[in-house]
């Protein structure tokens, strides 16, 4: 059979089919697209005569096809060592096939000469690319069998059975133009990702990133002397082992990764540092290094000369500077050393808690405390203050810039962050201090223990106008309301505030009655105020927002209606939203109405409506609703790219979404909560049985003072998708799964790969229950100062006598523990002695 003219053949869901082609079909020649998905019991795709006759193909796609072993499969008669190639295939992708072994077997050799995209995802048993059972000793992933003279782009994933990449023998001029390549979740992978000999190889790459493998120790190897490499992006994340990025430091000064522009690394707690000496000496061109929460005590490793001499960084292009929940940084350099970064624009330190950013000479502490390393000398820095566009300031570095330095002035600040007022009785922030902002745009406070809802501890000047645009108020724990009557002093200096953040403000329970500071909003954002009621207090608060176009809230789990009854209830009141365009609502569980009253809502401008996961939302007010521009409102995320729903107007429309429970199961991928002061009366009276979690990717909880647990049983088996799990300063916390009953069922967690518990005195185990817990994915627990924890998974809470003064018997994973990585990481700064 001969298909003279196919050219494109697509196969979807065809469910009892073992093979595409009988042995006897000759393909078209013209075929330039194949796409085969979800065939779930194709076992054999192209044998090897059809394979041959492939020499147009361009694009070949097979994906979700799980009883597949090869894609070309020999046949009776086939010739050993016999080459097959793709002469003009460009792109190759092989995702989700469960059971493939290789692209073929070890019988042939493969070329690719016109390959520039592979992409191979989850395919848990393949070794090799080219399947080979003879090997003895641990297979490399690409060898001499296979070839990529033209390979552009290469990313690979969830390849957990992968011990190596690189062969020591490649095909001629494999690799030679490769430019980006990503490897993540191989959970095997050891060796280095680039070793010594490759990097001849690789001249070309351009773009490397490396996630979620949970056993790599080094990325780089360093070239031999001579070789220059084009690395400009290095993006590491999540490499639980990971000791150092560059092994074997040679000494001296290396220029072979002086065309590196961009650095990140997150979430390594193993790294030791990020650049050895001889790297960093030599990066002229590098723009953005970003570190986030990782181990490191220094970000540039010692020098292996050990000489005392002064060493200068110089870091002419650097742009961007990101240090967050560093908590072990003590240093940039451990020896004599100074940094120039003329052209540093936007330098942002969070939680980096034995180092400042900024320091003296002199001892500046008022007591006898040791001085902190800085990385910057502020008698040093006054090139870098005059380039400064975004900077993050403790209350410590802001209080010696004003007692010791007042000559010091931003002129080209734009965005301000201030950070770590946490003393309440003395958390008082300096207004005078943004004078030394000529051009500021955007003004943050993060973490701070304010009593008022600004701090500002002058007494401000009537002639002063603060003039900022833009006003993010974040993790303010202590503020019950934003605006008020006796806080209308503000007016004055606020006259151009447009843009309102407040997030993660936990005591905050309404924005306040008297927006006054604020009329001319343009936009206001709320998120993650868990115990906001209600948005404003009044409809006349909320109609002085004149200039409001934008009013976004997500994550508020005890918000109830956006406007209170206060002056809600004479029907004839009609209250007008005149620049309204924009209103979206999501994640709000216990949303159920935007109004009591009667009133008439108009909103003459309003042109887009989201309403996702509001679960209670029955009716949108009582009153009438007038938008006459508004045409359809969004309810799923897919509603983004299609029509949304519309039932004539925006009243009705909100009554069929509840009744037709649209949008009700959406996914959650990210959450975060914290300050939740009622345990598990919160999740089972508000949130569970409201909100889906089987698409939860990450949780993180945090600062919750009361809370004992997180999930019962029966809703940690909805946490089919959670990979990464953060509990950090919860002093009550006891478990984080904990029992309801009497369930035997397992308890799977299949995706699972990260566990951080940190600083929960009262936490005894992670799972408490007689169910046996499965975690296949886990790669990497993470315990710090949990000094009641000896057990991962328990039947019952720990009596109080076993408190250790030393060790305990028991292993930390039992029997009712089943973990199916054999490479999991578990660092622990735990009291006493666990036994695994």
């Amino acid at each position: 059979m001969v298909f003279p003219c196919l050219e494109k053949l697509r196969l979807s869901a065809i469910k009892n089919v073992e093979r595409i082609w009988h042995p006897q079909l000759i393909s078209s020649e013209k075929l330039t697209s194949l796409i085969i998905e979800g065939c779930g019991k194709l076992k054999y795709v192209l044998s090897t005569s059809m394979a041959k006759s492939l020499v147009k193909i361009k694009y070949f796609d097979i994906v979700d096809c799980k009883f597949l072993e090869k894609i070309i499969f020999s046949e009776e008669g086939d010739i050993t060592e016999e080459e097959i190639e793709f002469p003009q295939l460009d792109s190759l992708k092989m995702k989700n096939l469960e059971n493939l072994r290789g692209f073929c077997s070890q019988d042939h050799k493969i070329n690719f000469p016109s390959l520039t995209i592979l992409e191979i995802d989850h395919c848990p048993k393949l070794k090799g690319f080219i399947e080979d059972n003879r090997r003895l000793t641990p297979q490399a992933f690409f060898d001499e069998k296979v070839g990529f003279p033209s390979l552009q782009k290469l990313s690979i994933g969830s390849l957990t059975n992968v011990e190596m990449l690189w062969h020591n023998q490649l095909s001629e001029n494999s690799f030679c133009k490769l430019r980006e390549m990503s490897v993540q979740y191989c959970k095997e992978l050891a060796t280095v990702i680039i070793p010594c000999d490759m990097w001849s190889t690789l001249k070309r790459l351009e773009t490397l990133r490396v996630l979620y493998c949970g056993s790599l120790e080094e990325i780089f190897e360093f070239p031999r002397q001579g070789v220059a490499t084009e690395l400009r992006e290095l993006l590491v994340w999540s490499l639980p082992k990971l000791k150092q990025v560059w092994s074997k430091d040679p000494g001296g000064s290396s220029s072979a990764f002086e065309n590196l522009h961009s650095v990140e690394v997150w979430d390594c707690w193993s790294l030791q540092n990020v650049f050895p000496a001889s790297v960093a000496r030599v990066l002229p061109q590098l723009k953005h290094l970003d570190i986030d929460q990782c181990g490191v005590e220094e970000i540039v490793s010692k020098d292996i000369e050990g000489s005392d001499t002064a060493i200068t960084f110089m870091f002419d292009q650097l742009s961007i500077l990101e240090l967050r929940q560093l908590t072990k940084l003590k240093c940039f350099y451990p020896g004599l050393h100074t940094i120039t970064c003329p052209r540093l624009k936007k330098l942002k330190a969070w939680r980096c808690n034995q180092v400042r950013i900024f320091g003296t000479e002199l001892n500046d502490y008022a007591d006898d405390r040791q001085p902190q390393e800085s990385l910057f000398l502020i008698e040093q820095s006054t090139s870098t203050f005059a380039e400064l566009e975004e900077v993050c300031l403790t209350s410590e570095e802001i209080a010696i810039i004003c007692k010791k330095f007042p000559e010091v002035c931003f002129p080209e600040g734009k965005v301000l962050a201030v950070s770590s007022y946490h003393d309440e009785n003395s958390a008082i922030f300096l207004i005078s201090f943004l004078e030394k902002f000529n051009n500021l745009e955007k003004l943050e406070f993060v973490g701070c223990n304010f009593r008022e809802p600004f701090g500002f501890g002058e007494e401000m000047n009537a002639g002063i106008q603060l003039p900022f645009k833009s006003l993010k108020l974040d993790n303010l724990n202590h503020i019950e309301s934003i605006w008020n009557d006796q806080e209308s002093r503000l007016d004055h200096f606020l006259p151009n505030l447009e843009t309102l953040e407040v997030s993660g403000c936990y005591d905050l329970k309404c924005l306040g009655s008297s927006p006054a500071p604020f009329k001319n909003l343009v936009t206001l954002e709320v998120t993650h105020c868990c115990k906001m009621i209600n948005l404003v207090e009044s409809s006349t608060a909320i109609q002085s927002l004149e200039q409001l176009k934008n009013l976004k809230i997500r994550s508020c789990f005890k918000l109830e209606k956006i406007v209170g009854n206060e002056g809600c209830h004479e029907s004839e009141d009609r209250i007008i939203f005149k620049s309204l365009k924009c209103l979206e609502l999501k994640d709000l569980p216990n949303l159920v109405c935007f109004c009591r009253g009667t009133n008439t809502f108009e909103f003459p401008l309003l042109e887009q409506v989201v309403v996702m996961r509001c679960p209670e939302l029955k009716i949108f007010c009582t009153g009438v609703v007038e938008a006459p521009l508004l045409e359809r409102v969004l309810a799923t995320d897919e509603d983004e790219d299609r029509k949304g729903h519309w039932d004539g107007d925006l009243k009705t429309t909100v009554e069929q979404l509840y009744t037709n429970k649209v949008g009700l199961n959406e996914k959650i991928s990210d959450l975060e909560l914290s300050d939740l002061h009622k345990s598990m009366e919160f999740w089972r009276d508000n949130l569970q049985g409201k909100l889906n979690f089987r698409q939860l990717l990450a949780l993180e909880v945090h600062d919750c003072g009361s809370l004992k647990s997180i999930f019962t049983i029966s809703m940690a088996r909805s946490l089919v998708q959670l990979i990464k799990i953060e509990v950090r300063n919860c002093p009550m916390m006891e478990q984080i799964i904990t029992k309801e009953g009497a369930e035997e069922e397992t308890v799977v967690l299949p995706c699972l790969m990260t566990i951080t518990l940190e600083s929960c005195s009262s936490l005894t185990s992670f799972f408490l229950g007689s169910n046996t817990l499965e975690c296949f994915s886990l790669q990497g627990i993470r315990i710090i100062d949990c000094p009641k924890m000896f057990e991962f998974a328990s039947e019952s809470p720990r009596n109080q006598d076993m408190e250790t003064n030393g060790r305990v018997d028991a292993p930390f994973f039992n029997d009712k523990v089943r973990l199916f990585s054999f490479c999991i990481y578990i660092y622990t700064s735990l009291c006493h002695m666990v036994r695994m």
